[in-house]
C-alpha cells in the first residue's frame, strides 16, 4: 500500500507524486525567463565616466570647477582661495 498525504482535508495525493509536483513547481519558480539579455543592457567599447565632461578632468590644464560650484565659491567670497 502506498503512503498518502491529505491535501485540504478530503483530496488524496501519493507522497511520491506530491514530491515531484512540488519539485516541478520549485524548478519552475527559480528558472531564469530566458537565454536573451535584455536590449538596454550593453557593453561599452570606452567607459563612460560622467563626470569627465563638465569637470574637465581629462583637459591638459587639469579639472576645473563646474559654473555652480562657482557661483556657490563667488557667493562666500572664496575666488582668492581657489586661485592660489
Amino acid at each position: 500500500m502506498q503512503p498518502v498525504v491529505h491535501v485540504h482535508g478530503s483530496a488524496r495525493i501519493p507522497r511520491a507524486r506530491a514530491a515531484w509536483a512540488a519539485l516541478a513547481l520549485l524548478v519552475l519558480a527559480t528558472a531564469p525567463p530566458g537565454c536573451t539579455a535584455p536590449k538596454w543592457v550593453r557593453v561599452r567599447e570606452v567607459p563612460e565616466n560622467p563626470l569627465a565632461g563638465p569637470l574637465d578632468l581629462l583637459s591638459p590644464s587639469g579639472p576645473k570647477p563646474t559654473p555652480r560650484t562657482m557661483l556657490l565659491v563667488r557667493r562666500y567670497n572664496l575666488e582668492d582661495e581657489l586661485n592660489r
